[in-house]
């Protein structure tokens, strides 16, 4: 450690980062005294072996406890004790280490639990800074004599005695006191702090004081930032400059001659290489050459991978193989696992080949442009390893995995002997008809294609199925030696010798095979003889061996596939009403043909500085002008209605306002802030003083530094801006149709803008709000492509662009897990925010159910009764919980309760602020994405360096579908959505799940809101059914997924807005008429009708009727002159109402329309007006448009007017502001 110390201190030297003063902890403080120059080199390497030779003498004890008590009030618990316990660290205003015996030490723990003070026994069994050290004091002193210390050049800071040292006072007499006495870390940081440092550097190979660097600074109220050298578990070098790059944006001076010395100096790309992309490992779909008439082949050209020669990469497409879209488990075209075994067979060789411990991880839908990719890497000798990826932009997911014995590239080879193959039964009894295996299989949920039935005969006896097989019509190619397609068909004869065993309610999915051989290259075979036997049948798994041979005289034929052990997972299906998993698919679009004319865009941005690079909105401003689209572009503050009316004056119109404000970058930073001041720490690497000092604080490994300040700001901005925006539009007077609001965004932050613009499409329709996400560093080819959609006629209002391609979402059941269960950490701790909630305690006791046993549960006040009688109840099965009281958006909060070798996080805490977009104000926006959203965010930077295996965020069905009245709540919960797929693509562990209500608890259920959404279409999840999903959801490795029960003919009844119709298009249907009425019907209805008291009539039965179906009442019980809100309305009842009505009588109605009109008379008083006003005032103003002459043009002498259209003319291109 000493050593490493040294080293890493003399790196940063190196490199320019001299220190303006140390300080060191235990024994971190002889590497602080060499660096300061207190002590030689030599010197103080005989400090260090000497004190550690010492301390082995005391292994076995004695051991260390933390507790969360200030130095005075930890002194006071060792009343009584003091001859067996003692003061080992001060490391903080509330983090003091208690050393000593351990039967006293469990006798502090013990009595501070019952008093509520956090207390735990650190993983050390020695006791140094304890009495048990003072024998060996004298001995220390005797072993350094003749220590020469000396002024030290650098300012030091002693945490023996919380000074500032001189250096020459370092000789045998302090390093005597340094091993017994307290390490007063605390206090000698706050010398160092009071005296104005604010930058940080840990020398450590893992950093383990910033959380204490931390926590003083807050209590002192200072800024400091704290940068950390290595993270254990990370590339050295790569963490180093990483930590480099921190330092240097923190204001850090480097030595970059030093850094590059030898480099050269090498001019940038010219500008003609801009935008230019070089992609490396990621396969694409030209990449993937598939030999013409090959269908079914997956797999592309071999490509060569210079920097790692022993790396074999293939990429892999799906669009060789159309047939997929006829093999559906559970609703969904999934790619089969024979497939993977046919492609990694193909690229082994030609020769016989045996794949070994394959697994089927995950599902790979059969759509898009996955990113297909198949590695081979040598693994042992006569062996490679292979694993089948993808990645759909936001990481890799493995799709299959295994080894690989045989010929592949000549130089890898293993024993590829056939294995002794059963004999083929002859006689067995039983006649399967195959059209009834294939309607029993889609029962279970594996619905196939006619390209997927290549089955034509079937006997089965016992545990053993023969079964006769022809290659299907519709595929095509010479695939050696079997089409997989025709291999899968296969399998499907295990099916038939499972027999009953597979009922309708369980879906069979294979899940991986012990050992394939295949025969390798010869001729194709179309037509065979597929024999299956089970070897085992459980409940939730069976296990067969498949033998494939190339004649239906299996007798007579060669064998050309045999699988032993494939395994097959028996995964229980529950009905959608039940509850399921579903997930989002980015599917391509196409966007409609361009609409021409119709006036300008109004673009906004954000200012940026003159010399940094231009916005998005400037870049995109300039693709309009490509495009022959004018614009006003504009960056300052100037009123809205000012900007509006000139660009409509300028441009004749006005077809959308384009905001980029969203597209500023994420906003947020995931790493700590940088600082400087070298801070040599005890560090995480095993060693003979490393307890003494690095692990006595909670939560090692944290590094909050900016991060470590209340984060709602950042997050709350774009939000904040997207409000006022729309709140502004909703208020302005139209004469005839808004222009379209186009919201963009760009990375996590912007992704609340989401949750926001989604309830604003569903409260006001009139502006067509679209949404369309960018990358956060759009090319010219993705502005382009954004463009095209922009003037495309009837573009659908939710957008990604990625790869300069336009997709849209769609919402499917998610495939089929796996089946396995995610682990469980009986040893780790594991989070849950919300803890003390219904909500949190469900899950609580599901985790502690799976073999949890030490859990932490936050929440803002104190757990109640219930809360209390739950937590009772989990201690006495022997786990341990912790209650912290924490405000998740104050970021020293959240890093004092996150545990060390923290293993989960589920992050469940949320305010629910309703409030329609017209009334939403920035307070209740702020207050709603504090705990859920800004606490989200605080857990994803402090927990970056702990080994967290799952980070759960409880997103809601609000975001996703925008609830209308909850604004404000959408947006927190979309951020979360997005927080996920961010993690993701660092490679993070991340899950966000979208649920809907759970009976019985939640947020929904207190608004008093589940029975309306029932009849809605949306039941509530059983408590046990949702935790059902939740394990699944934590076994399936998906980012963002949707948890919901869903009675999806009342979902289409109650009424869907267009965007969400399209998103759940193959769900409900996308046209449903309201009441059994035609669209506009009633409006017909009202217009034939003869005088003004009869249409009046007409209207308000209408509207009796819908206002009681929304209300679940009579329209006879309805009171027509009763405020509506008296009669039980709320935001969402609104919302559904005016959905009806604007189906009914085609017109487009406003979100406030229940409340400008608020009993059903007035209602009905408002809207015949409307229906009777609306054609006349149209025509009138047409036929204005097209006679009128503005008296200021009327006025203009022919001069005039041609200098005015020249000016006009010139401004087509663009004009900014």
């Amino acid at each position: 450690m000493f050593a490493y110390q040294v080293a890493l201190a003399e790196t940063w030297r190196a490199w320019g980062v001299e220190p303006a003063a140390v300080i060191g902890h235990s024994m971190g403080e002889i590497a602080a005294a060499h660096v300061a120059g207190a002590l030689s080199l030599e010197d103080a390497a005989r400090v260090v072996c000497e004190r550690s030779r010492l301390l082995t003498r005391l292994t076995g004890q004695g051991g260390l406890a933390l507790v969360e008590l200030d130095a005075e009030e930890a002194d006071r618990t060792l009343a009584g004790r003091r001859d067996r316990l003692s003061v080992a660290a001060v490391n903080g205003p509330r983090a003091t280490v208690l050393s000593g015996e351990p039967a006293a030490l469990d006798e502090v723990i013990a009595e501070l639990e019952a008093r509520g003070v956090f207390a735990r026994r650190v993983a050390v069994d020695f006791a140094a800074h304890s009495p048990q050290v003072e024998p060996l004091q004298d001995e220390l002193s005797a072993a350094l004599d003749g220590l020469a210390p000396r002024p030290a050049t650098t300012p030091l800071y002693s945490t023996v005695t919380a000074e500032p040292a001189a250096g020459s006072e370092l000789g045998p007499a302090y390093w005597r006191r340094n091993v017994r006495e307290p390490v007063l870390f605390s206090p000698a940081l706050e010398q160092l702090i009071g005296g104005g440092h604010e930058l940080f550097v840990e020398v450590a190979p893992h950093p383990v004081l910033t959380r204490s660097v931390a926590e003083l600074a807050a209590h002192l109220d200072r800024p400091v930032e704290i940068v950390s050298s290595v993270r254990r578990d990370e590339h050295e070098a790569r963490a180093l400059l990483g930590a480099l790059g921190e330092l240097y944006a923190g204001g850090a001076t480097i030595a970059w001659d030093a850094l590059y010395a030898g480099a050269a100096h090498v001019p940038l790309p010219p500008h003609g290489w801009d935008r230019q992309r070089f992609p490396l490992l990621r396969a694409t779909p030209g990449a993937a050459v598939v030999p013409p008439g090959h269908g079914g082949a997956l797999l592309g050209a071999r490509l060569k991978v210079g920097a790692a020669p022993d790396l074999r990469l293939w990429p892999l497409s799906l669009g060789g193989a159309p047939e997929l879209a006829d093999h559906v488990a559970d609703g969904v075209p999934l790619v089969p696992g024979a497939y993977w075994l046919a492609t990694a067979a193909q690229a082994a060789g030609p020769g016989p080949v045996v794949l070994e411990d394959v697994v089927f991880a995950h599902p790979c839908p059969a759509d898009g442009d996955p990113g297909l990719q198949l590695a081979m890497r040598p693994s042992e000798p006569g062996r490679l390893a292979f694993t089948i990826t993808s990645d759909r932009g936001a990481g890799p997911v493995v799709h299959a995995r295994g080894t690989v014995a045989g010929d592949v590239a000549g130089d890898v080879a293993g024993d590829v002997a056939p294995p002794v193959f059963p004999a083929v039964p002859l006689d067995l009894p039983g006649e399967v008809q195959v059209a009834e295996l294939y309607e029993r299989l889609a029962a279970a949920g594996l619905d196939y294609g006619p390209r997927f039935r290549g089955l034509t005969g079937l006997r089965t006896g016992g545990r053993e199925a023969v079964g006769t097989f022809q290659l299907p019509g519709g595929l095509g190619g010479d695939l050696s030696p079997l089409h997989p397609a025709l291999l899968d068909a296969c399998f499907h004869t295990v099916a038939a010798a499972a027999g009953g065993a597979l009922s309708a309610g369980v879906l069979p999915l294979p899940a991986g095979a012990g050992r394939v051989w295949s025969r390798g290259a010869g001729e194709a075979v179309r037509r065979g003889t597929a024999h299956a036997v089970i070897r085992e049948l459980g409940p939730n798994e069976l296990v067969a061996d498949v033998t494939i041979r190339s004649q239906p005289d299996a007798a007579a034929s060669e064998v050309i596939w045999a699988v032993s052990g494939l395994r097959i997972r028996l995964i229980r299906r529950r009905p959608a009403e039940d509850g399921r998993l579903y997930t989002l698919r980015w599917q391509p679009l196409v966007p409609g043909p361009a609409v021409t004319g119709g006036g300008g865009w109004l673009v906004l941005a954000d200012p940026v500085p003159a010399s940094g690079p231009a916005s998005v909105g400037e870049r995109l401003a300039e693709r309009l002008a490509a495009a022959g689209e004018p614009y006003l572009l504009t960056a300052g503050d100037r009123p809205l209605d000012d900007l509006l009316d000139e660009a409509a004056t300028r441009y004749g119109g006005l077809r959308g306002v384009l905001d980029t404000r969203a597209t500023t970058g994420t906003a947020l930073s995931d790493a700590p802030p940088p600082g400087t001041g070298l801070q040599a720490g005890a560090g995480a690497q095993p060693g003979a003083d490393r307890q003494a000092g690095a692990d006595l604080q909670p939560g090692a490994g944290l590094q909050p530094g900016a991060e470590a300040r209340p984060s709602v700001e950042p997050l709350h901005a774009h939000a904040s801006k997207a409000l006022a925006l729309a709140r502004d539009l909703i208020r302005r007077t139209w004469l005839g149709q808004p222009p379209r609001l186009w919201l963009l965004t760009a990375g996590p932050a912007g992704a609340a803008v989401w949750g926001l613009g989604r309830v604003l499409a569903n409260e006001h329709p009139e502006l067509s709000t679209a949404l369309a996400d960018l990358p956060d560093s759009p090319t010219r080819a993705d502005l382009d492509t954004l463009v095209t959609a922009l003037r495309a006629q009837d573009t659908p209002g939710q957008l990604r662009v990625r790869d300069a391609a336009l997709l849209e979402p769609r919402l499917v059941p998610a495939p089929a897990g796996s089946g396995d269960q995610a682990p469980i950490r009986p040893d780790r701790p594991y989070l849950i925010t919300g803890g003390l909630g219904a909500l949190g305690l469900h899950v609580a006791r599901r985790l502690v159910e799976r073999g949890a046993r030490k859990l932490v549960l936050t929440g803002r006040t104190a757990p109640g009764p219930e809360a209390r009688a739950v937590l009772e109840e989990l201690r006495e099965t022997g786990a341990r919980i912790r209650v912290e009281l924490a405000d998740l958006a104050d970021a020293g909060q959240v890093a004092r309760a996150l545990p060390e070798d923290l293993a989960g996080v589920f992050h469940l805490a949320g305010v629910l602020e309703d409030a329609l977009i017209a009334t939403l104000d920035d307070d209740l926006l702020r207050r709603a994405l504090a705990g859920k959203a800004a606490g989200a965010w605080n857990l994803h930077t402090l927990t970056a360096g702990l080994p967290v295996e799952h980070f759960v965020l409880f997103s809601s069905l609000a975001g996703l579908f925008g609830s209308p009245g909850q604004g404000a709540y959408a947006a927190a919960n979309t951020f979360l959505d997005g927080l996920a797929e961010h993690r993701a693509a660092l490679g993070l562990p991340a899950q966000s799940i979208d649920w809907g209500t759970w009976s019985g608890t939640g947020l929904a259920v207190e608004a008093g809101g589940v029975e309306r959404l029932a009849a809605r279409g949306l039941p509530p999840l059983s408590p046990e059914v949702a935790l059902d999903l939740l394990e699944e959801a934590l076994g399936s490795g998906r980012r963002h997924l949707v948890a919901a029960a869903f009675d999806w003919a009342a979902f289409g009844r109650a009424g869907l807005g267009p965007d969400l119709a399209r998103m759940l298009d193959g769900q409900v249907s996308a046209d449903r008429p309201v009441a059994g009425a035609e669209r506009g019907a009633i409006k017909a209805a009202v217009l034939a009708a003869t005088g003004a008291a009869a249409r009046l009539d007409v209207l308000r039965r209408f509207l009796l009727e819908q206002v009681g179906a929304v209300l679940g009442r009579s329209p006879e019980s309805l009171d027509t002159s009763a405020p509506l809100q008296e009669l039980g309305f709320d935001s969402l009842m609104a919302m559904e109402l005016r959905t009806r009505l604007e189906s009914g009588l085609d017109l487009r109605l406003s979100a406030t329309v229940v409340y400008t009109f608020p009993t059903v008379e007035a209602l009905a008083d408002g809207l015949v007006q409307r229906i009777g006003d609306e054609r006349p005032a149209v025509q009138e103003a047409e036929a204005e448009q097209e006679t009128d002459v503005p008296d200021e043009l009327a006025a203009l002498d022919e001069e005039e007017l041609a200098a005015l259209l020249a000016e006009e003319l010139d401004l087509k291109g663009g004009r900014h502001d």
